[in-house]
């Protein structure tokens, strides 16, 4: 038996992963032209691997043509998993936004304005960094790539802001 985790290579579900303690497969969907966090998950997968004692039977990336086949590819990629491997159930590690209007606000994801269901459903990303902070995983913090733009991230778009102004608003505490 395992669980899944959907794993972006963001600081989100990276951290999802670094809390597990059930056996764990993960999955990274992108598009070609969206592909710029693959890196990350994998990154990240490296580090929990040699730093932690979750158990990852396995990290699939599936690459879709273009982006509107990526959610036709990641139910296709989950249906081969929940063959070869007994899944419980699957996680994703998707926030709140920030309780604050940051810059690019309209770029946000509308339904993050509200809790989620989900693990850190009622959780912010100032929430994620602390608990990065509280464990000491800062390394595993700075594989993680937040940026739905590029990679580097541009540093520009509301993700990015949403990440920055989590760091700043930690270290005003």
């Amino acid at each position: 038996m395992a669980v899944g985790i959907y794993l972006s290579g963001g600081a989100d579900s990276a951290l999802l992963l670094y809390k597990q303690t059930e056996p764990v497969v993960c999955l990274t969907v992108a598009s070609r032209e969206r592909n710029h966090y693959v890196e990350a998950s994998r990154a990240v997968v490296d580090w929990i691997r040699n730093n932690t004692d979750v158990n990852i039977l396995e990290h699939v990336v599936a690459i879709a043509h273009d982006e509107p086949l990526r959610k036709t590819k990641r139910k296709h990629a989950r249906g081969l998993l929940e063959k070869n491997y007994t899944i419980t159930e699957w996680l994703g590690g998707k926030t709140m936004n920030p309780p604050v209007k940051l810059k690019h606000h309209e770029q946000r994801k509308l339904d993050r304005d509200a809790e989620l269901p989900g693990p850190f459903g009622k959780l912010n990303k100032l929430d994620i960094y602390s608990e990065y902070q509280n464990n000491n995983i800062m390394n595993l913090w700075k594989l993680t790539v937040s940026c739905e733009v590029s990679n580097p991230p541009c540093n520009n778009c509301w993700w990015c802001m949403e990440r920055s102004w989590a760091v700043e608003s930690w270290s005003d505490k």
